[in-house]
């Protein structure tokens, strides 16, 4: 997030030697990030920029201390510029130090992680070497290998859509003007104070135009970053001013079109919502600030501010409002980043190997067949037509073998059409599956394919035999290298998610919407919860419920792992349960006083008093099941990190609240094996909670790394020590992160979690 208006902007530096520049015959106030300082204070701009270059490093270290820098520095804007050392081949070496695919690789998570700490990076491309200047350990010229990079560098930055700085290029248009680059360098390829001169003289403009994003709409009206915005001038509607940032596009409009409308080209990326904002005086309103560990709610466009959203498998139409008022920005809030693909899109094998095709990037064919973007869709769909098909690209960079896994969904009475998918020449054919709804989705294994050779390649979706009335829907393709092993213990963010947690929302609650409520007796409070209808909700139904816990926040460790601690930003429940089947029902934790939700534990230190959380969480959990048919006989408690430790603290606290839970899951922490400032943490107390569990099952995880006190030894250990032998299933997540969105992508993990979950809502309940 940016700073408040009226703080410093901080650019962070983060490069090898040429960016740490100090050297023989450049002084610190001579590099690039000094001058650029000194020339952004000279424009009036409050600016700090910190230098944190490093000699000698590559992408791979770049990003092992990424973290720690971000967290120190907390800055706005992030220069990276890598690429001279990633390329060099050592004296007696055939090779790059790393190569181009693992440059591309660490450029790309650079960049995703910046953004995902709420930072802006600009990448920037190394400077050219000088005609005269040291071979590398193949006797090449330096340029030889740092042009290839300088070219990955380059298709980074326009796939990811940052800001590019292009100091090669730049320094390659000069020698062709005559220059000689010696006389910009020390030798030969760092610079020299003419050099920085350069270097900062081409960096000024780009930090200017990207401060002026500050002030292009009203950020902190909506609680959002100015951050990562960038104009689309080529984008084909004409009329308005559009801008991208991830997770939204912006249309300014100085006035109503005259078919009361937008009509924009299909893009590819699933869609949360459309609304509208007047351009007015940009208030900055304080409701939302954080008052010690209490918070107030979320921002959410209001019921009036929202705008229709339509599609067919070519566009999209936003109806506008008779109510609006010019000048207005018309927000289209998407989840990634906004990609508009006038050539298909071409899937790349991911950081754990899998190739994910998903349906935004479909190409379809035919009458009906459509991308349908909304969240509780993001499918492939409206296949009534047997005749229509779908196709996907994807690369490979050397042969292999694949199992193919398709992601479905098909309504009662639907299924049994017979399908063929044909994977780069190869045809693979199954009969589809009833999954209950639409939009249910269940994994299948369509079998396995050779490729043959490196390249890109087609997959084909068609219909051989339609059953019913419609086909299917399909929102993910996975190709999986075979015979191999899945490697553990990894990272979250290398693994594509096949879930998708919406935004909450101001509608009045439906299928697959997420919606806050405050429980009955609490209207008048700050205090409030978020519930979530399944897809394929229905009145009259029951549905068991997952009631989710979130952990302390803010906080974000090392490894870039993310927790706000707020109500509506828990993701531990919507991977357990899938998107459909379950109610969720995130609850908070409340101040002494039960008038607002607390980010940190619960109650106010130090008494932390937990009685007007229980009061709360009571009277939403009746609430949920009268309005929303929630099953009293299938509530399932479900914590991280400090949830996990309140599925007992709380959940457990008294003979009131215990008897309402079918079972437990606690990921991350588990109540007395560590002591915590709040009272009754130690082992004593926590051991007459957990008696109350009696024979009830509990599902304990655990991160695959060394977190104090969470490791399943250390439960292990602790549940020995006090002689309870209820029914508990142990289970390590496969991933390092402290962080609940594991469930969110498939795993080992998650699909043993899903069976423990179905087992325990199959049995009869034991109190």
């Amino acid at each position: 997030m940016s700073a408040p208006p009226g703080e410093p902007t901080v650019v962070l530096a983060l490069g090898d030697s040429i960016t740490k520049g100090v050297r023989g015959g450049v002084t610190v106030e001579e590099t690039f990030c000094a001058v650029l300082a000194a020339e952004l204070k000279s424009s009036g701009r409050e600016v700090t920029v910190v230098n944190r270059g490093i000699g000698g490093e590559r992408t791979d270290q770049a990003l092992a201390r990424l973290m720690a820098e971000l967290n120190e520095h907390k800055p706005d804007y992030v220069l990276l510029m890598y690429g001279t050392n990633d390329c060099h081949v050592d004296q007696g070496a055939k090779q790059s130090r790393l190569s181009l695919a693992d440059f591309r690789g660490n450029l790309r998570k650079l960049v995703d992680r910046i953004r995902a700490a709420g930072c802006e990076p600009i990448l920037m491309t190394e400077p050219r070497y000088a005609a005269k200047s040291p071979a590398n350990g193949l006797g090449e010229h330096g340029n030889v290998r740092l042009e290839q990079y300088v070219a990955v560098t380059r298709e980074v930055a326009a796939e990811r859509q940052t800001q590019l700085v292009d100091h090669f290029a730049g320094w390659a248009a000069a020698e062709a003007s005559g220059t000689d680059l010696a006389g910009w360098t020390t030798d030969g390829y760092h610079p020299n104070p003419v050099g920085h001169r350069d270097l900062a003289g081409r960096i000024l403009p780009v930090v200017l135009e990207r401060l002026k994003t500050d002030t292009l709409l009203p950020w902190w009206n909506w609680r959002r970053s100015p951050h990562n915005v960038y104009a689309l001038p080529n984008f084909p509607l004409a009329g308005a001013k559009v801008f991208a940032q991830p997770g939204a596009l912006y249309f300014v409009l100085n006035q109503a079109p005259a078919e009361g409308r937008l009509v924009l080209p299909r893009l590819n990326n699933v869609v949360h919502r459309a609304w509208w904002s007047a351009m007015g005086p940009r208030e900055i309103r304080t409701p939302f600030v954080e008052r010690g560990a209490e918070y107030g709610h979320p921002f959410v466009p209001p019921t009036n501010w929202m705008l229709p959203f339509a599609q067919d498998s070519s566009r999209w139409t936003i109806t506008l409002s008779k109510e609006m008022t010019y000048p207005a920005v018309v927000v289209l809030d998407v989840h990634g980043l906004p990609v508009y693909a006038t050539e298909p899109v071409v899937s790349r094998t991911g950081v754990d190997g899998v190739i994910v095709l998903s349906a935004r990037d479909a190409v379809v064919h035919g009458e009906k067949l459509q991308f349908e973007p909304l969240d509780h869709k993001n499918t492939v769909g409206y296949w009534v037509n047997p005749a229509d098909w779908a196709e996907w690209k994807f690369a490979t960079e050397q042969p292999g073998e694949w199992e193919v896994e398709i992601f479905q969904g098909c309504g009662t009475g639907q299924g049994g059409s017979d399908i063929r998918l044909n994977v780069a020449g190869q045809p693979l054919d199954l009969k589809v599956q009833e999954t209950g709804h639409f939009q249910n989705f269940r994994w299948r294994s369509a079998g396995r394919v050779t490729v043959a050779e490196a390249g890109t390649h087609a997959v084909e979706l068609r219909c051989t035999k339609l059953a019913n009335f419609a086909v299917m829907d399909v929102r993910q393709i996975r190709l999986r290298p075979a015979g191999t092993a899945q490697a553990s213990p990894r990272d979250l963010r290398d693994v594509e998610p096949d879930v998708i947690v919406p935004p909450v929302s101001s509608l009045p609650p439906g299928p697959g919407r997420r919606v806050l409520q405050k429980a009955p007796g609490f209207e008048q409070t700050e205090a409030y919860h978020v519930v979530s209808l399944p897809t394929d909700w229905s009145k009259g139904r029951k549905f068991a419920v997952l009631v989710e816990l979130a952990g302390n926040g803010p906080y974000r460790n090392a490894a870039g792992d993310f927790n706000s601690g707020r109500v509506e930003d828990g993701e531990l429940a919507a991977g357990l349960g899938g998107t459909d089947g379950f109610l969720m029902l995130s609850l908070p934790y409340l101040n002494n006083a039960g008038t607002a939700n607390v980010t940190q534990w619960w109650g106010t230190g130090p008494e932390y008093r937990v009685q007007p959380t229980l009061d709360y969480w009571q009277a939403a959990i009746w609430q949920v099941c009268e309005q929303f048919g929630g099953d009293r006989d299938r509530l399932v408690l479900v914590g991280f990190s400090r949830g996990a430790l309140a599925t007992h603290y709380v959940g457990l606290h008294d003979d009131r609240i215990a008897p309402l839970w079918r079972g437990l899951v606690s990921f991350s922490h588990f109540d007395g094996v560590k002591t915590w400032p709040y009272p009754g943490s130690d082992r004593d107390a926590a051991l007459v909670r957990l008696k109350r569990l009696g024979e009830r099952p509990e599902l304990i995880c655990s991160e695959s790394s060394g977190v104090a006190g969470a490791s399943l030894q250390a439960v292990r250990d602790y549940l020995a020590g006090t002689g309870v032998t209820g029914d508990f299933t142990f289970l390590e997540t496969g991933f390092v992160n402290h962080d609940d969105a594991w469930t969110l992508r498939p795993s080992a993990a998650r699909t043993a979690a899903r069976e423990w979950l179905r087992r325990v809502l199959a049995e009869s309940p034991s109190r």
